[in-house]
Order: structure tokens, then C-alpha cells, then sequence
């Protein structure tokens, strides 16, 4: 090879070499900027998952808190108050537990008529509400309509009722045709811990007042005057559903739904106890 080829092809390997290098260090760069963006997200999701936190502890206490000069009650019925905490906007919101169906105490004309509030044909739900019970009581008798374990070994299913208690929420979807949408559209109305047959009227939502055949609109207004009278609604016994959602810089928010029990708490420093804690970023 003559030298002014040999120079020319030290120039190409010179030239591709830059291309390289450039490359990586552009590689590098664009690397470093992902780590630093996912850093600043981590420490912004665990600010606002400390934020979240303190609304739930902010929420708690006010809620057990006697009305004030210029300081009203908090109501437990689900209604949002604001709150401005460490420069941040959080939306809170308590809902007594006894305001919900508990799905372990309810009869089958309660979670029938429930289910029918979001959309359920009313054989349909009687056959569900049937299968609920199925599921919770300690026999292998079929409700009229029910769901046993042969009904389940018929339908391809590997499991049967458990015949016990519901242990949660989520154990409803594993009963006999309960259908998904259904599920998500009652699952905000339903709960295990209230221990009672009939929901609390004066805080309950209004499906579920429909559900017992109470008219919102004048239980609504019941509920007003008992406020503007200064009267407490009803006890809210002492398991509440907690939301506390922080507005994100990004526009997205985190939201902290938890169950808690006041009181009997797991240790000394908590004044309640966690029963359900689940914790989601996405937009409002």
C-alpha cells in the first residue's frame, strides 16, 4: 500500500474512532441524565409517600377531635377536606368502616339490593348474594340459588367456598360468577370490619342508603341539620377508611388508601393499627 493510502486509511480509523468515542460519551451523558432523573423521582415519590403519611396521622387526629370556635368537626362519611402540610396540597378524606356493607354480617336481601345499585339484574343478584353466603357460613347447603363446592367442581373452578368468614375484600372475586366490574363498582362500599348487619344512615354514601331502601336526598338533609345544630352525626365506631392523596410537581398525585383501627395498636408508638395499607402514583 502507497503512504498516501496507508494515510488515508489511518484517517478513516481516526474518524470512526471519534464517531465512537462521541458515541460513548453521549451514551455516558444520556445515562447520567436517567440516573438523575430517576433519582430526583425516587426522592420526590418517597417525600411525597412520608406526606402522604402525615395527612393520614393529620386526618386520624382531627377526626377524633370535638368541634371548635372557627374549627368545625370533621365528618367521617367520606367528604375531602384540604390540608396544606410542608409546602405540599394534600386532599384527605375519612369514611367510617360503619358507614359499608360488611359483606361477613350483611343478609341476602342487603347485598342484593346493593349489587343492584350497579347495574346487576336482580336475579343475578340474588344468585350472588345466594353464593355469598354459601361462602361464608360452615355448611355444604346450598342457599336457594347458592353456590357450594359442587357448583364450583361443575364450573372448572380448583377451589370451593371457603365456608368461613370472608378474609377480605378481594376474596369476593373468587366467588361463584361475580363478575369483575361488578366487583371494582361495589368493592368502595363494602368492608370486614364494621361487625354490624346494617350500615350507619347518617354516614353511609347513597348506593348504599338506596340499598336500604332509605331516600338520600332527605337523609342528606338530615345529616345537614344535625351538623348545623352541632350534633355529632352517629358514632363512627373505631375502624376508619383513611384517603390521603399529595398533588405531585408533575402533575400526578400519590394516593394512600389505608384501613385503620384506633387504638389496640401493634406497638407502643402508634396510637392505631394498620389493617389495610396500599399506596399509588398516577394522575388525579
Amino acid at each position: 500500500m502507497s503512504g498516501r493510502g496507508q494515510s488515508g486509511a489511518a484517517l478513516v480509523l481516526v474518524l470512526w474512532l471519534v464517531v465512537l468515542l462521541a458515541s460513548l460519551i453521549g451514551a455516558f451523558a444520556l445515562t447520567a441524565r436517567v440516573e438523575q432523573l430517576q433519582g430526583h423521582v425516587g426522592m420526590e415519590s418517597l417525600r411525597a409517600g412520608q406526606l402522604a403519611q402525615a395527612g393520614l396521622e393529620y386526618a386520624l387526629y382531627r377526626q377524633s377531635q370535638p368541634a371548635q370556635p372557627g374549627q368545625p368537626a370533621w365528618v367521617s362519611d367520606g367528604r375531602a377536606y384540604p390540608w396544606q402540610f410542608a409546602g405540599a396540597q394534600l386532599e384527605l378524606r375519612v369514611l367510617s368502616e360503619s358507614a359499608k356493607v360488611d359483606i361477613n354480617q350483611a343478609d341476602a336481601g342487603l347485598l342484593a339490593a346493593l349489587m343492584q345499585q350497579f347495574g346487576a339484574e336482580q336475579a343475578q343478584a340474588q344468585r350472588l348474594a345466594a353464593a355469598m353466603l354459601d361462602w361464608r357460613d360452615s355448611d355444604d347447603l346450598p342457599q336457594p340459588g347458592g353456590s357450594e363446592a359442587a357448583d364450583y367442581a361443575a364450573a372448572g373452578l380448583p377451589y370451593g367456598p371457603s365456608n368461613d368468614a370472608f378474609a377480605s375484600i378481594e376474596e369476593l372475586r373468587r366467588v361463584l360468577a361475580m363478575p369483575a366490574p361488578l366487583f371494582e363498582a361495589m368493592r368502595p362500599y363494602l368492608t370486614i370490619w364494621s361487625q354490624r348487619s346494617q350500615p350507619e344512615p347518617m354516614l353511609a354514601a347513597d348506593p348504599v342508603l338506596r340499598a336500604m331502601g332509605i331516600d338520600p336526598v332527605l337523609q342528606q338533609g338530615k345529616r345537614q341539620m344535625a351538623l348545623d345544630s352541632g350534633n355529632a352525626l352517629a358514632s363512627a365506631g373505631d375502624t376508619f377508611s383513611i384517603r390521603s392523596q399529595v398533588r405531585l410537581g408533575d402533575e400526578r398525585s400519590l394516593v394512600l388508601d389505608a384501613v385503620v383501627r384506633r387504638g389496640r395498636a401493634e406497638t407502643a408508638q402508634s396510637a392505631y393499627t394498620v389493617l389495610s395499607w396500599q399506596q399509588t402514583t398516577g394522575t388525579p
